[in-house]
C-alpha cells in the first residue's frame, strides 16, 4: 500500500520545551510516546495528511493504558451510583433531623423555662473550706502523691 509522497517528517527528540514546540493540532501527543510526526500528500489527493508513528512497543504501553482507563471509567460508575445511593439516604435522613429539631423547639416552647436543677447536696474539700472562710496562698494544689525523687 502506498501511504504516498512523504513532505515532512519530524522525530520526537526533535519537539520539546526548548526545541520545536508541539503544534496546536497535535497537543493531544504530549503524554503518548511517538515515534515521529509526519505530514504527506496521499497518492490521487491534494490534501495534505498529519500522521503520527508509534513503535509496536509504545502502541502496546498505549493499548493498555487505554483498557485500564475502561476499567477504571467502570469502576467509577458504580462509585458514582453508589454515591447517589447514599446521597439520597443522606439527604432523608437530614430531613428526619430538621422534623426532631422542629418537635424538639415546639416541646421546649411548650415547657418554658421549666424546673430549676436541684443543686448537688455533696460538696467538695475545697467548697466546704471557702465556706469556712479558708483562703489559699501560693499556687493551686493538685494533690495526689509525693514524688520519690530522681531516679540515678
Amino acid at each position: 500500500m502506498a501511504i504516498g509522497r512523504v513532505l515532512r517528517r519530524t522525530l520526537k527528540v526533535e519537539f520539546g520545551k526548548r526545541k520545536i514546540p508541539l503544534p496546536k493540532h497535535l497537543s493531544f501527543l504530549a503524554n503518548i510516546p511517538f515515534y515521529a510526526v509526519t505530514e504527506c500528500l496521499p497518492p490521487n489527493s491534494s490534501n495534505k495528511q498529519t500522521r503520527v508513528e508509534i513503535l509496536p512497543s509504545s502502541l502496546k504501553k498505549v493499548a493498555r493504558s487505554y483498557e485500564e482507563y475502561g476499567q477504571i471509567k467502570k469502576e467509577n460508575e458504580d462509585l458514582l451510583k453508589l454515591l447517589e445511593e447514599w446521597q439520597g439516604i443522606f439527604a432523608s435522613q437530614e430531613q428526619y433531623i430538621e422534623r426532631l429539631e422542629k418537635a424538639n423547639n415546639q416541646l421546649r416552647f411548650n415547657l418554658g423555662e421549666g424546673p430549676e436543677t436541684p443543686r448537688s447536696e455533696y460538696k467538695s474539700y475545697l467548697q466546704v473550706a471557702q465556706e469556712m472562710g479558708f483562703k489559699p496562698h501560693g499556687l493551686p494544689l493538685q494533690g495526689g502523691l509525693p514524688s520519690l525523687g530522681k531516679k540515678q
